[in-house]
């Protein structure tokens, strides 16, 4: 912790809280920009291709780190799954849960749009909560 003297005010800054939210947007838009070139090329609606992972870590929550994966249905080439998971500090926990489902196209159009990006947001924090608390 540091303490800085200002006209009176002191003001404490602790270095390793300094724009988390900040880095939190900037990690997360970076991620799916990622995974959004890689869904492009990588995806196939007709042929087997390898998961697709994405992953940052200390992301400024209550967790380790934050992943995004795209997997194949195992039952249908056409189907897509795109999952965001959370590990806890310990690594001995994780949270997921699924963002979209569909073809080529579908997971391609939520990883596109503004709005993801906030259901997304909205997303993580229940899951904190769950990783915490259970």
């Amino acid at each position: 912790m540091i303490e800085i003297f200002n006209k009176a005010k002191i003001i404490k800054l602790n270095p390793y809280k300094t724009n988390t939210v900040n880095n939190l947007n900037s990690s997360l838009n970076k991620l799916l920009e990622n995974i959004t070139k890689r869904a492009e090329y990588e995806i196939s609606d007709n042929h087997y291709y390898r998961k697709i992972d994405e992953s940052f870590n200390n992301s400024g929550l209550n967790c380790k780190g934050i992943a995004f994966s795209i997997s194949q249905d195992s039952d249908k080439f056409g189907g897509h799954l795109l999952e965001v998971s959370m590990l806890h500090p310990s690594m001995k926990k994780e949270v997921s849960r699924p963002l979209a489902y569909g073809n080529k196209k579908d997971i391609l159009d939520f990883l596109k749009k503004k709005e993801s990006i906030k259901s997304i947001k909205e997303d993580l924090e229940e899951m904190v909560e769950d990783l915490i608390h259970n």
